[in-house]
């Protein structure tokens, strides 16, 4: 009788997924981690965790407990329950340590990874004391270091605007229990849309994520907090990660408007700052479309130059980072009907997703070769804190000097660009500074 041999020391991808913490799942065919656990050799698995502000999913097998089922905003009276989505994914962590090994894995050798929003949650995690022995290393995609974690002051205004959407007493559990899936939602969104009313630090793009509650996330990742012990990261954004927001929030606009756009997010000196920097200018024509041009000052903004920022911090404290630049993606179906993203040579946000699993469709032989490579370099990450297999460029280390971001589809390093710290971080603040995040 044949007997299936199992093989041992395998090690671990667990992806978790994105969504502004509201929406997404694990079960996304994009998600189908098939080819990327062959061609790395590993286990792979993406987690589901609970999103939004209260979750009844798990209503039927948690009724002995009912404060399992809420989300991102429980009630105020159970404020030791803050970023419960986030504890999903250490208690998953916890779960592969204990079940791994039976199917050949390494418990000491997992690795976390995650795209925009679940990025924002591994950050989370790194600043996570209770979920350090679980994981090595981490791979972020398009995290948007722009904004930092809520505060607790943030956190608590979210929930009065939830409930009070609802008309429930934000204390109240067994008001929160009693919701209908249809006021959950429409109070949900409501407190998404308006975040910056309810509390300007939470920001206009992702108002419901991850909150520094000062005991199971303890540093910021920011200048104001890092863990003792850093681990080794990688950070990635896409050269086009804003083109889904500007081309899917506004009609095409003319050259004339583009000052009055700017003052609409940045400070009228920031605007100034901007436009005179001579990396964020208009087109000449004035009959020209601006949307291609906020993309770029867009991505700038909220993705790559603060990327790039917790490089350069993140190398002088003496932790490994690689930093990386898609040029070559896949696009994702939700941006189809963008102009910008399918234009050849731009890589919106989500758009190297199917590049890491492996799952574009009909790829193309500069899709299918970045494939092998960025796998290639998955498999030997997750085994050795560095992504350099044999037969493809030197990915070298970011440093305090100079970031080394390796284009990804292409050859080379990427271009500073308006990535300067004399500028984003300096003359015009990252959120998470502009509110001591």
């Amino acid at each position: 009788m044949n007997q299936k041999v199992v093989q041992s020391g395998l090690p671990v991808i667990l992806w978790v997924h994105g969504g502004s913490f509201i929406a997404g799942s694990a079960s996304d065919p994009a998600l189908d981690g098939t080819s990327l656990a062959a061609s790395t050799n590993s286990i792979v698995a993406v987690v589901q965790y609970r999103l939004g502000a209260v979750s009844r999913t798990a209503e039927l097998v948690l009724l002995a407990d009912p404060r399992t089922q809420l989300g991102f905003l429980p009630p105020i009276s159970l404020n030791s329950n803050t970023n419960l989505g986030a504890k999903d994914v250490v208690t998953a962590l916890k779960f592969i340590s204990n079940v791994v090994s039976s199917f050949g894995g390494t418990p000491g050798l997992v690795t976390l990874a995650g795209q925009s929003s679940g990025a924002t949650l591994i950050r989370g995690l790194l600043g996570a004391p209770s979920a350090q022995s679980y994981f090595k290393n981490a791979w972020l995609h398009s995290d948007p270091f722009d904004y930092g974690f809520n505060n607790p002051g943030a956190q608590q205004n979210l929930q009065s605007a939830f409930y009070g959407g609802v008309s429930c007493e934000s204390s109240s559990k067994t008001c929160a229990l009693a919701m209908s899936l249809q006021s959950i939602i429409a109070s949900q969104n409501q407190v998404f849309l308006n975040g910056p009313s309810i509390d300007p630090s939470t920001g206009a793009s992702m108002p419901i994520r991850v909150v520094h509650d000062g005991s199971f996330i303890t540093s910021t990742l920011t200048q104001q907090s890092f863990p003792s012990s850093l681990k080794p990261i990688i950070v990635t954004t896409a050269n086009k990660d804003a083109g889904p927001v500007i081309f899917g929030g506004a009609p095409p606009l003319p050259p004339s408007l583009y000052t009055d756009v700017l003052e609409g997010t940045f400070s009228d000196q920031d605007t100034q700052t901007l436009e005179n920097s001579g990396f964020y200018n208009p087109p000449t024509d004035p009959d020209a479309d601006i949307r291609p041009e906020l993309v770029i000052l867009g991505t700038d903004q909220v993705w790559r130059c603060p990327t790039w920022t917790m490089s350069r911090t993140w190398s002088s404290r003496g932790g490994t980072i690689f930093t990386g630049l898609w040029v070559l993606g896949a696009t994702y179906p939700t941006n189809t009907g963008f102009d910008i993203c399918t234009t050849p040579g731009n890589v919106c946000h989500q758009d190297d997703i199917e590049i890491v699993f492996g799952t574009v469709a009909n790829p193309t032989p500069a899709q299918a070769a970045l494939v092998q490579e960025v796998q290639a370099r998955y498999g030997a990450f997750v085994r050795t804190s560095n992504p350099n297999p044999s037969g493809f460029a030197k990915w070298t280390a970011s440093s305090p000097s100079n970031i080394n971001a390796i284009n990804l589809g292409s050859s080379g390093t990427a271009a500073t660009g308006g990535c300067i710290p004399s500028l984003w971080g300096n003359q015009v603040l990252y959120y998470y500074q502009q509110f001591g995040q």
